[in-house]
């Protein structure tokens, strides 16, 4: 990847997207990263891994699929500061993590997190990914989008929103999908 920079005390996330037509889907990994969580259908599959340190981290990332070959790989690189530090590696800023979920052929995900630590101040987030597909991903919910990448055949998109438990998006045309969604 490009160089990225994490602040100290700042737990990074990185979403990563990947389609193989051949059906070997690895998990992905980046060194001195952890897995959150990973979600995969047919030959599409989403992972989101964490960072966090005492002192800045700046660097390209190198995302290995075990010399597996992808059709295709995106990714995302986010910050999110004011989180708790504790834990190992950001455990423990992130509060909740629910199983993600899949489709083939739909138009609209949908994960329910559980109740919130902090209706206040706790942060709802999202992260979608479409294989063969150049939908348009839309939050539901009034969630704030972050990024959406659109590529040939792939599109991904992130987006948040304090206070809310249902993390949502549509797609304009149907498609092969896949999300996630964690509380910080």
């Amino acid at each position: 990847t490009a160089s990225v920079t994490i602040a100290a005390d700042a737990l990074g996330l990185v979403w990563v997207h990947s389609y193989e037509g051949d059906g070997t889907l690895a998990v992905p990994t980046v060194s001195g990263w952890t897995e959150v969580v990973t979600v995969a259908t047919g030959f599409t599959r989403g992972t989101l891994l964490r960072s966090m340190s005492a002192s800045p981290r700046t660097g390209a990332l190198t995302i290995d699929f075990a010399g597996n070959s992808q059709g295709f790989v995106r990714y995302q690189v986010i910050e999110a500061t004011g989180v708790r530090t504790t834990g190992t590696n950001g455990a423990d800023a992130i509060a909740q993590v629910p199983a993600g979920v899949t489709g083939l052929g739909v138009t609209t995900l949908s994960i329910t997190l559980g109740a919130l630590l902090n209706a206040a101040t706790s942060m709802a987030v999202g992260f979608v990914g479409l294989s063969n597909s150049t939908a348009t991903i839309v939050p539901s919910n009034s969630f704030t989008e972050l990024f959406e990448g659109n590529q040939t055949n792939c599109d991904e998109a992130s987006f948040y929103k304090i206070g809310d438990t249902v993390v949502a998006a549509t797609f304009s045309t149907a498609s092969l999908a896949v999300e996630l969604a964690i509380e910080l």
